[in-house]
């Protein structure tokens, strides 16, 4: 009587003598369309995402703080204390930064009192520090701040303003360069003259333009509350925020730093003329 020898595909030899290559082709073959559809469906979906979402970016700034005893400086205190000046100096700083004094300054020294808009087929993108009018608003009825304001360009240098308030609808008509006087604010829109002498004007009579009027402390608290500043690497200090505008959030970072930095040479000056007051004091008495 002979023995029957079994012969293994490769795929057996790996998988085990119970894998049945033939019966795996079947099942692949049943569900390829499944496969191809799942791939084609997903795909679709990372691109519709990636078209259509608003990107956001992220800006970091660094700030090197050298910690400086003015005391020590001048003798008055040991160079052999235990205390962690760096480590006091750096904690200090950090929530002197953070804090609304300088976030307040911040907003004061930016353009921030008004946002400007284009409105797309899909994304409305935000015209930081570049858009073709410039708004200055008296605001009477604090309601309006946050309303998008719609601006229609007309020929002859006139324009379109309507907004909405719940159910109310408001609409004026009005002239570049001439102030608009209403029951909740007062404007005057003026025209950039770089942006109408490169572009036509059948441009800007077809684009969605609206601008909001941002209120201060909304301001102040929004910027707060996006504002990251940490000190991962002594003695240096890491700001950073972000924002849909990549300019506007560098500006940002950047205008945190230097409002700290003016900040920080105030208080040197003060600290350094008592320090001075002192010394003349004490020279006086002996």
């Amino acid at each position: 009587m002979k023995d029957r020898k079994v012969v293994l595909s490769p795929l057996q030899r790996i998988l085990g003598e119970d894998f049945n290559p033939t019966l795996l082709a079947i099942i692949v073959r049943k569900s390829f369309i499944w496969v191809i559809i799942t791939l084609l469906t997903t795909t679709a979906g990372a691109l519709l995402y990636l078209r259509y979402t608003q990107p956001i970016y992220e800006t970091t700034a660094q700030l090197a703080i050298k910690p400086q005893n003015t005391a020590q400086t001048v003798g008055l205190t040991s160079p052999y204390e235990t205390i962690d000046e760096s480590a006091q100096t750096l904690q200090k700083t950090v929530q002197v930064m953070r804090s609304n004094l300088i976030v307040e300054r911040v907003v004061d020294s930016l353009p921030f009192k008004v946002s400007y808009f284009v409105e797309g087929k899909v994304l409305t993108q935000e015209l930081y520090k570049n858009s073709p009018f410039d708004v200055t608003a008296d605001v009477k009825n604090k309601i309006v701040y946050g309303v998008p304001m719609y601006l229609k360009f007309r020929r002859n240098n006139q324009f379109d303003l309507s907004y909405k308030i719940g159910r109310s609808a408001y609409s004026f008509s009005g002239r570049f360069n001439v102030p608009l006087n209403t029951k909740m604010f007062e404007v005057t829109i003026t025209k950039d003259s770089v942006f109408f002498h490169q572009y036509s004007e059948k441009q800007f009579l077809k684009s969605d333009f609206y601008f909001i009027l941002n209120d201060r402390n909304s301001t102040v608290n929004d910027i707060r509350s996006r504002l990251r500043i940490s000190s991962p690497y002594p003695p240096v200090i890491t700001v950073t925020i972000r924002d849909a505008d990549p300019d506007k959030a560098a500006d940002i970072c950047n205008m945190v730093n230097d409002q700290y930095i003016e900040y920080d040479k105030l208080q040197k000056a003060q600290s350094s003329d008592q320090v001075l007051h002192f010394i003349d004091t004490q020279i006086d008495s002996v």
